[in-house]
């Protein structure tokens, strides 16, 4: 008697978390970016579709993310998002398309849908509360797309044993994942023989689950060839994790040694043995048979991966960017264990009934506690050099300029691209061929954006870009016409023909 209400109320539990949620992805999304390669897509975008550039001109990153981050962050631009409000809309729809594959991967091993919406829920409740600068749910070019993509491909393998036509899209979504970035090619592998591996061992049909083997070894070949033909001036030896090159991991064995030592190394870490915990509770409640067969499948995906991951960026990975490197690891030790829990919301009624009254109470009191990010003084201080920027533009006639890499895109962006800025390496004012468009060497420049004084030992140091100090420019082009100093920033006119 005391079951069916419980039941009947539980959709509405999670109906309510899901809006609480909503809210707590705005009060933590800023409603505006001030790293600089957040300002990419938009400048990219507006390159292509409003100026008529020609993607062909592109120097794109190494990974070019086109799925799914720059197919959302496109769409929301074409659909005429304002600029302050963009980073919101992708963090919404971003989180949306999360947990749409979180459930749909989780209604293929869960036997109750209200649970399978659970886990999708609670994934998400995880990877906004771990936070967006180990997790970077919300940010349009930092390998997020490797994780949604994962889900994708697990949801396709579970199905495809049952029904070999979701090959079909497994391939298709691998080899899009490839072209988008190459740090899927080892996760995706680890993942998929792993979980083929499991499946086998335990008799599931193991000659079509097997089959998913030579489709995912196509589809990266097929993703590997198409990132050629597909991205412009695409570098010859691709990257697939910050300092370490494809070319390079295949052919020096022994610095795999490293990349072992650090996937150990990162196992006895807190946050994987808090993860840990719900796998070896859905362990003890799943005996046996096919739940039991499912469950092991699914880990060996997650573990393999993550293990793949932790083991690549090991390899040779600077350490400012192992975060965003390490994603997949630090993301899918979330999922797993909501899945995990799943199960455990499967096999144990008691506990079931309770979950979406205890993820409700966690999202109420993380909304609660939670501090909201949409003032930034940072982001406040970029609008006033905005401001300045567009009334110097007005005054002197200015349209077109250079600038560290750091500004060049921010303030094209910002200001609405009434300044086009070019971005050059700091140090020399030679072109920097990075998110950017070689068309641009065109432009007849007549303003330069430099930065505070540089230090020598950042000059004296190997970067890919360098702050352009002003000293660098007076030295390379004399002195300006005019220079007006803006928060953040000084601005320097030159006359026609001078840069």
């Amino acid at each position: 008697m005391n079951a069916r209400p419980s039941a009947s109320l539980a959709p509405w539990l999670l109906a309510l978390a899901a809006a609480g949620m909503a809210w707590w992805v705005v009060r933590v999304t800023p409603w505006l970016r001030t790293s600089a390669d957040d300002f990419m897509p938009a400048r990219l975008y507006h390159d292509l579709f409003v100026d008529g550039g020609a993607l062909a001109d592109w120097y794109l990153p190494a990974s070019p993310y086109w799925f799914p981050d720059l197919a959302v962050y496109f769409g929301l631009l074409a659909a005429a998002v304002p600029l302050d409000a963009v980073a919101t809309a992708y963090a919404l729809v971003i989180a949306v398309v999360t947990v749409a594959s979180t459930a749909w991967l989780s209604r293929a091993l869960l036997t109750n849908s209200v649970n399978a919406w659970f886990v999708a829920l609670a994934t998400m409740a995880g990877l906004i509360a771990v936070g967006e600068a180990d997790t970077f749910w919300n940010r349009p070019i930092f390998h997020y797309g490797v994780f949604i993509n994962a889900l994708l491909a697990a949801g396709c393998l579970l199905r495809s044993a049952a029904r070999p036509a979701w090959l079909l899209p497994l391939f298709a979504i691998v080899a899009a994942a490839v072209v988008s970035d190459f740090l899927f090619i080892p996760i995706i592998t680890a993942a998929t023989t792993g979980f083929a591996a499991v499946a086998w061992l335990r008799g599931r049909r193991a000659a079509r689950t097997l089959a998913c083997l030579p489709v995912v070894a196509a589809a990266v070949l097929c993703g590997y060839g198409l990132y050629f033909l597909l991205t412009p001036n695409a570098p010859g030896d691709p990257t697939w994790a910050s300092g370490l090159h494809l070319r390079y991991g295949l052919f020096h064995p022994l610095t795999h040694l490293e990349g072992i030592r650090f996937a150990a190394s990162q196992l006895i870490d807190p946050y994987y043995g808090v993860a840990l915990v719900p796998v070896v509770g859905a362990l003890v409640v799943t005996w046996g048979g096919e739940t039991r067969s499912r469950f092991l499948a699914v880990s060996a995906f997650f573990a393999g991966g993550m293990l793949a991951n932790l083991h690549v960026v090991g390899l040779d990975t600077e350490p400012s960017a192992f975060a965003r490197y390490s994603l997949f690891a630090t993301n899918g030790a979330i999922a797993w264990a909501a899945l995990s829990t799943g199960f455990i919301l499967d096999a144990l009624a008691p506990v079931r009934r309770a979950a979406p009254a205890a993820l409700l109470a966690c999202v109420a009191a993380a909304l609660a506690y939670s501090t909201s990010a949409r003032h930034d003084a940072r982001a406040a201080e970029l609008q006033r050099a905005r401001d300045c920027l567009v009334e110097l533009a007005e005054r002197e006639n200015l349209r077109y300029g250079i600038a560290s890499y750091d500004d060049a895109n921010r303030y094209s962006v910002l200001t609405g691209h009434r300044l086009r800025l070019r971005p050059v390496k700091g140090n020399s004012l030679a072109p920097l061929r990075w998110q950017r468009s070689r068309a641009w060497d065109a432009w007849p420049v007549r303003l330069v954006l430099a930065d505070p004084p540089v230090p020598t030992s950042v000059y004296a140091s190997a970067r890919l870009s360098y702050p352009l100090d002003e000293g660098v420019v007076t030295a390379a082009a004399g002195e300006p016409v005019a220079r007006y100093d803006c928060p953040g920033v000084t601005a320097l006119v030159y006359p026609p023909g001078t840069l």
